[in-house]
């Protein structure tokens, strides 16, 4: 966590694949869980591929899926929700 010291978001874009299951379960073991937020741009791999379907259109787009990202600390509030009410 040194390197991300003082950052109070960092945003994780998630692949819509297996990938980006990894990707998510690997964050959420992470030092910095709690500062995770998981963007997730719909059918485009990466801001990239975001970027090159639809360049002018780009900006707002981006901004909006940054808006809609799910925090990792919510996430994990949540499956520890769903696991106590499965086990109960």
């Amino acid at each position: 966590g040194l390197l991300l010291d003082g950052i109070e978001r960092v945003y994780v874009v998630v692949e819509p694949d297996k990938g980006g299951e990894t990707v998510r379960s690997k964050m959420m073991m992470s030092s910095v869980r709690d500062r995770i937020w998981f963007v997730d741009l719909g059918k485009y791999k990466d801001p990239s591929g975001l970027h090159c379907a639809d360049p002018d259109g780009f900006e707002a787009a981006f901004r909006e899926a940054l808006a809609s990202a799910s925090s990792a600390a919510a996430n994990r509030r949540g499956c520890a929700s769903r696991w106590r009410s499965e086990w109960s």
